[in-house]
């Protein structure tokens, strides 16, 4: 369901804040995310 999806998205978006202050490469960082929402979005479409 997309309740718990959301719930997914969050614990996921807690993990990237959390591993965010490990990576130095901030170029780095926002590929991670920007693959993460790439595949949400491909899921949602489909």
């Amino acid at each position: 369901s997309l309740k718990s999806v959301k719930k997914v998205l969050l614990e996921k978006a807690i993990t990237n804040q959390q591993a965010a202050f490990l990576l130095t490469d901030i170029d780095q960082e926002f590929e991670i995310i920007t693959m993460f929402l790439a595949d949400y979005f491909f899921i949602i479409k489909n």
